[in-house]
């Protein structure tokens, strides 16, 4: 065999071998520098700050989301083990609002919350915590705004949590939602909220 002939042999070995590494690196599964699953109420259940943090985060990692619109805290902690099941690297909490429409105490909606935060952690997984969001031009925010405003320290110092996500920024200084993130209701998010929502998330989360 010459040195011409050697040389193609050689080169389409490197060819082939290449080739079949090509098709193992295309089938294998590459895993996610973050799996991030946000779980909440109607406001996560909308999807569009969970989108917005997917977009910020980059596509090499992975969020999902689990919202359970008019739900409060006991319901949504009894879903973070079935959301959990496929492994969390970071678990974003958002709850709590429908609870104190719906009169519960204080201290029940901390249990429930810490309760969350003890799971994530207790799996592996950071615990990022969502204050409830400015409502008080709701129909039922105004009269509940020191109790808005306790659950939101506790959550800030101590929940626990890894991290806490101020929503100040997008209510004025009454406490009522900012008309620019207000979908009409005075308690939910339009597309302007819920990406600045997102931002935050991202900006105070990660």
């Amino acid at each position: 065999m010459d040195a011409t002939t050697k040389g193609l042999v050689y080169l389409g070995s490197a060819a082939v071998i290449l080739l079949i590494g090509w098709r193992v690196l295309a089938n294998k599964q590459v895993p996610f520098a973050r799996k991030v699953i946000c779980i909440g109420d109607s406001i996560t259940a909308n999807g569009g700050y969970v989108r917005e943090l997917k977009r910020l985060l980059g596509p090499e990692n992975s969020v999902r989301k689990f919202g359970y619109p008019g739900e409060g805290v006991k319901y949504i902690s009894g879903k973070l083990p079935s959301a959990m099941m496929q492994g969390a690297t970071d678990v974003v909490i958002q709850a709590g609002v429908n609870d104190l429409a719906s009169g519960r105490s204080e201290a029940t909606i901390k249990t429930h919350l810490a309760s969350m935060v003890d799971y994530a952690h207790s799996h592996g997984a950071r615990a990022v915590l969502i204050e409830v969001l400015p409502w008080g031009a709701h129909h039922r925010g105004r009269n509940l705004l020191p109790e808005t405003h306790e659950i939101n320290r506790w959550m800030r110092y101590d929940s626990l949590a890894d991290k806490v996500v101020s929503g100040s920024s997008m209510g004025d200084f009454e406490g009522d939602l900012k008309s620019e993130y207000d979908s009409g209701d005075h308690l939910h998010l339009n597309n302007a909220g819920q990406k600045k929502l997102g931002e935050l998330v991202y900006a105070k989360g990660f």
